[in-house]
């Protein structure tokens, strides 16, 4: 599935460890295959998943657990 591309504002916010969508914290989640995944810290409001690699990615949709 494709998600939208990040903004640079998005990036960086991503760079200094906070969500793109709602700027609370970014947790390390599993990594492998030169990667890193990151969670937003609020699961329960905000839910945002992103990618590490060469550059940041979205693997969620912005938000998604936003009510």
């Amino acid at each position: 599935m494709k998600y939208p591309a990040l903004t640079k504002a998005e990036v960086s916010r991503l760079n200094r460890g906070r969500c793109a969508d709602c700027t609370n914290q970014l947790v390390e989640g599993p990594s492998g295959g030169g990667s890193i995944n990151h969670y937003c810290v609020d699961q329960k409001n905000c839910g945002s998943k992103f990618n590490l690699s060469l550059s940041w990615e979205r693997i969620s949709i912005a938000a998604p657990n936003a009510r």
